[in-house]
Protein backbone atom coordinates (compact mmCIF):
# COMPACT_ATOMS: atom_id res chain seq x y z
CA UNK A 1 0.00 0.00 0.00
CA UNK A 2 1.38 3.05 -1.04
CA UNK A 3 0.75 6.98 0.06
CA UNK A 4 0.53 10.61 -1.10
CA UNK A 5 -0.16 13.47 0.20
CA UNK A 6 -2.38 15.38 -1.86
CA UNK A 7 0.05 18.35 -2.45
CA UNK A 8 2.93 15.99 -2.87
CA UNK A 9 3.37 14.07 -5.90
CA UNK A 10 6.05 10.85 -7.24
CA UNK A 11 8.89 11.11 -9.41
CA UNK A 12 9.20 8.74 -12.04
CA UNK A 13 10.05 5.08 -11.14
CA UNK A 14 8.92 5.38 -7.29
CA UNK A 15 6.79 2.75 -7.42
CA UNK A 16 8.99 0.75 -9.61
CA UNK A 17 12.05 1.26 -7.70
CA UNK A 18 10.51 0.45 -4.30
CA UNK A 19 8.82 -2.77 -5.22
CA UNK A 20 12.02 -3.92 -6.82
CA UNK A 21 13.71 -3.61 -3.62
CA UNK A 22 10.96 -5.27 -1.47
CA UNK A 23 10.14 -8.35 -3.93
CA UNK A 24 13.92 -9.05 -3.50
CA UNK A 25 13.75 -8.91 0.36
CA UNK A 26 11.05 -10.56 1.98
CA UNK A 27 11.30 -9.87 4.97
CA UNK A 28 10.97 -5.68 4.41
CA UNK A 29 7.91 -5.02 5.42
CA UNK A 30 8.31 -1.14 4.20
CA UNK A 31 9.80 1.17 2.64
CA UNK A 32 10.63 5.03 2.26
CA UNK A 33 12.95 7.34 -0.17
CA UNK A 34 14.92 10.60 0.08
CA UNK A 35 12.52 13.52 -1.46
CA UNK A 36 12.91 16.68 -2.95
CA UNK A 37 11.48 19.66 -1.41
CA UNK A 38 9.26 21.92 -3.89
CA UNK A 39 7.40 25.20 -2.70
CA UNK A 40 4.20 26.35 -4.12
CA UNK A 41 5.37 27.33 -7.37
CA UNK A 42 7.55 23.77 -8.17
CA UNK A 43 10.78 25.30 -7.84
CA UNK A 44 12.91 22.75 -6.10
CA UNK A 45 14.81 23.38 -2.73
CA UNK A 46 17.07 20.68 -2.50
CA UNK A 47 17.02 17.11 -0.87
CA UNK A 48 15.28 16.97 2.46
CA UNK A 49 17.15 14.38 4.02
CA UNK A 50 20.46 15.04 3.28
CA UNK A 51 20.06 18.62 5.23
CA UNK A 52 20.08 16.77 8.30
CA UNK A 53 22.85 14.00 6.98
CA UNK A 54 20.33 10.99 6.91
CA UNK A 55 22.67 8.54 4.74
CA UNK A 56 25.59 8.82 6.72
CA UNK A 57 23.68 8.90 10.51
CA UNK A 58 21.15 6.12 9.89
CA UNK A 59 23.98 3.85 8.01
CA UNK A 60 25.27 2.93 11.37
CA UNK A 61 22.09 1.19 12.23
CA UNK A 62 21.50 -0.27 8.95
CA UNK A 63 22.90 -3.16 6.12
CA UNK A 64 23.48 -1.71 2.96
CA UNK A 65 22.26 -4.12 0.44
CA UNK A 66 22.56 -1.58 -2.56
CA UNK A 67 24.35 1.51 -4.14
CA UNK A 68 21.27 3.22 -2.49
CA UNK A 69 19.43 0.57 -0.68
CA UNK A 70 19.53 0.40 2.96
CA UNK A 71 17.79 -2.00 5.32
CA UNK A 72 17.35 -1.78 9.17
CA UNK A 73 18.92 -3.48 12.12
CA UNK A 74 19.00 -3.62 15.44
CA UNK A 75 19.20 -0.56 16.52
CA UNK A 76 17.62 1.55 13.65
CA UNK A 77 14.29 1.87 15.79
CA UNK A 78 16.08 3.65 18.41
CA UNK A 79 18.05 6.09 16.09
CA UNK A 80 14.70 6.72 14.14
CA UNK A 81 13.10 7.56 17.59
CA UNK A 82 15.45 9.61 19.26
CA UNK A 83 17.51 11.31 16.20
CA UNK A 84 15.49 11.74 12.64
CA UNK A 85 12.44 10.24 12.34
CA UNK A 86 13.50 9.95 7.94
CA UNK A 87 10.14 7.92 6.39
CA UNK A 88 7.69 10.94 4.77
CA UNK A 89 4.60 9.81 3.95
CA UNK A 90 4.09 10.63 0.34
CA UNK A 91 7.65 7.90 0.09
CA UNK A 92 6.11 5.25 2.34
CA UNK A 93 5.48 1.96 0.76
CA UNK A 94 3.92 -0.56 3.45
CA UNK A 95 3.19 -4.31 3.08
CA UNK A 96 -0.46 -5.06 3.36
CA UNK A 97 -0.33 -7.82 5.53
CA UNK A 98 2.14 -5.86 8.01
CA UNK A 99 -0.74 -3.21 8.20
CA UNK A 100 -3.31 -6.10 8.64
CA UNK A 101 -1.05 -7.24 12.00
CA UNK A 102 -2.03 -4.16 13.67
CA UNK A 103 -4.53 -3.54 15.67
CA UNK A 104 -4.71 0.47 14.54
CA UNK A 105 -3.15 2.21 12.00
CA UNK A 106 -3.42 5.93 11.78
CA UNK A 107 -4.70 7.04 15.37
CA UNK A 108 -7.48 9.15 15.13
CA UNK A 109 -6.65 10.95 18.46
CA UNK A 110 -3.82 12.31 16.68
CA UNK A 111 -4.63 15.08 14.10
CA UNK A 112 -1.21 15.54 13.10
CA UNK A 113 1.48 13.10 13.74
CA UNK A 114 -1.10 10.13 13.00
CA UNK A 115 1.23 8.77 10.26
CA UNK A 116 4.99 9.20 11.81
CA UNK A 117 3.02 7.19 14.65
CA UNK A 118 2.32 4.29 12.13
CA UNK A 119 5.48 4.35 10.68
CA UNK A 120 7.49 3.79 14.19
CA UNK A 121 5.31 1.02 14.89
CA UNK A 122 6.66 -0.69 11.71
CA UNK A 123 9.82 0.38 12.00
CA UNK A 124 10.05 -1.16 15.94
CA UNK A 125 8.39 -4.51 14.78
CA UNK A 126 9.60 -5.23 11.72
CA UNK A 127 12.69 -4.54 9.21
CA UNK A 128 11.87 -1.47 6.85
CA UNK A 129 14.11 -0.11 3.54
CA UNK A 130 15.16 3.34 2.58
CA UNK A 131 16.00 4.27 -0.73
CA UNK A 132 19.10 7.18 -0.65
CA UNK A 133 17.23 8.32 -3.80
CA UNK A 134 14.88 10.95 -4.38
CA UNK A 135 11.82 9.13 -5.65
CA UNK A 136 8.95 11.69 -4.40
CA UNK A 137 8.19 15.44 -3.78
CA UNK A 138 7.18 17.41 -0.38
CA UNK A 139 5.56 20.85 -1.82
CA UNK A 140 6.02 23.40 0.81
CA UNK A 141 3.64 26.52 1.39
CA UNK A 142 2.09 28.42 4.20
CA UNK A 143 -0.89 27.16 4.15
CA UNK A 144 0.48 23.55 4.07
CA UNK A 145 -0.83 21.76 7.64
CA UNK A 146 2.88 21.18 8.76
CA UNK A 147 2.91 24.79 8.48
CA UNK A 148 0.81 25.61 11.43
CA UNK A 149 2.77 25.40 14.73
CA UNK A 150 -0.05 25.80 16.84
CA UNK A 151 -1.27 22.25 15.08
CA UNK A 152 1.57 20.54 14.30
CA UNK A 153 4.06 21.11 17.17
CA UNK A 154 0.98 19.53 19.50
CA UNK A 155 0.72 16.59 17.22
CA UNK A 156 4.50 15.76 17.03
CA UNK A 157 4.48 16.22 20.75
CA UNK A 158 2.09 13.75 20.91
CA UNK A 159 3.45 11.35 19.16
CA UNK A 160 6.23 11.15 20.20
CA UNK A 161 5.06 10.73 23.94
CA UNK A 162 3.06 7.98 22.86
CA UNK A 163 6.31 6.05 20.96
CA UNK A 164 8.44 7.30 23.86
CA UNK A 165 6.36 4.91 26.11
CA UNK A 166 6.56 1.75 23.86
CA UNK A 167 10.16 2.62 23.30
CA UNK A 168 11.59 2.80 26.76
CA UNK A 169 11.77 -0.87 27.11
CA UNK A 170 14.00 -1.01 23.77
CA UNK A 171 16.13 2.30 25.16
CA UNK A 172 19.67 2.63 26.87
CA UNK A 173 20.20 5.01 29.39
CA UNK A 174 21.93 7.54 26.25
CA UNK A 175 19.25 6.73 24.24
CA UNK A 176 16.53 7.69 26.81
CA UNK A 177 18.25 10.90 28.08
CA UNK A 178 18.35 12.21 24.22
CA UNK A 179 14.82 11.29 23.10
CA UNK A 180 13.65 12.62 26.73
CA UNK A 181 15.39 15.66 25.47
CA UNK A 182 14.17 15.91 22.11
CA UNK A 183 10.49 15.84 23.54
CA UNK A 184 11.35 18.76 26.24
CA UNK A 185 12.09 20.42 23.13
CA UNK A 186 9.38 20.28 21.35
CA UNK A 187 7.09 21.10 24.48
CA UNK A 188 9.33 24.14 25.23
CA UNK A 189 8.86 25.34 21.38
CA UNK A 190 5.41 25.27 22.55
CA UNK A 191 5.71 27.26 25.13
CA UNK A 192 7.74 30.16 22.77
CA UNK A 193 4.97 30.31 20.53
CA UNK A 194 2.91 31.13 23.25
CA UNK A 195 4.65 33.48 24.77
CA UNK A 196 5.11 35.12 21.80
CA UNK A 197 1.60 35.65 21.47
CA UNK A 198 1.44 37.20 25.24
CA UNK A 199 -0.37 33.77 26.19
CA UNK A 200 1.28 33.22 29.37
CA UNK A 201 -0.84 30.45 30.75
CA UNK A 202 -0.16 28.61 27.73
CA UNK A 203 3.39 29.42 27.91
CA UNK A 204 3.65 28.15 31.62
CA UNK A 205 2.10 25.25 31.08
CA UNK A 206 4.45 24.18 28.07
CA UNK A 207 7.73 25.12 29.53
CA UNK A 208 6.68 22.95 32.98
CA UNK A 209 5.91 20.22 30.66
CA UNK A 210 9.63 21.29 28.97
CA UNK A 211 10.86 20.86 32.48
CA UNK A 212 9.18 17.34 33.43
CA UNK A 213 10.55 15.57 30.42
CA UNK A 214 14.12 17.60 31.32
CA UNK A 215 15.29 19.33 34.21
CA UNK A 216 17.32 21.93 32.78
CA UNK A 217 17.93 25.67 33.55
CA UNK A 218 16.60 26.93 29.92
CA UNK A 219 13.12 25.50 30.87
CA UNK A 220 13.06 26.83 34.16
CA UNK A 221 14.23 30.38 33.21
CA UNK A 222 11.76 30.77 30.46
CA UNK A 223 9.17 29.30 32.61
CA UNK A 224 9.82 32.42 35.16
CA UNK A 225 9.74 34.88 32.15
CA UNK A 226 6.35 33.24 31.25
CA UNK A 227 5.09 34.68 34.59
CA UNK A 228 5.61 37.86 33.47
CA UNK A 229 1.85 39.51 32.85
CA UNK A 230 1.00 39.67 29.28
CA UNK A 231 0.44 43.38 29.06
CA UNK A 232 4.09 44.30 30.48
CA UNK A 233 5.77 42.32 28.38
CA UNK A 234 4.07 44.10 25.61
CA UNK A 235 4.87 47.34 26.64
CA UNK A 236 9.02 45.81 26.88
CA UNK A 237 9.06 44.38 23.16
CA UNK A 238 7.92 48.47 22.09
CA UNK A 239 10.36 49.94 24.28
CA UNK A 240 12.75 47.52 22.81
CA UNK A 241 12.15 47.85 19.73
CA UNK A 242 12.49 51.54 19.69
Amino acid sequence: MAFLDPDDYWLEGKLDRQLAVMSARPDVAMSFNEFVVVDQFGLEHGMYLKRVDYTPRMAAHSTRIADDVYVSGSTFYAFDSTEVAGAHTSGVLVRRDALLALDEWFPTTLRVGEDRDLWFRIAQSTAVAYIDKPLHAYRIHDASLMHQASLATPGAVACHERNYARAISQLNPEQMRRYRDRIAGLHAGIGYNAWRQYDMHGARKAYAEAWNWNHRLAHGWSWLKACSPGPLVKVVRRAARR
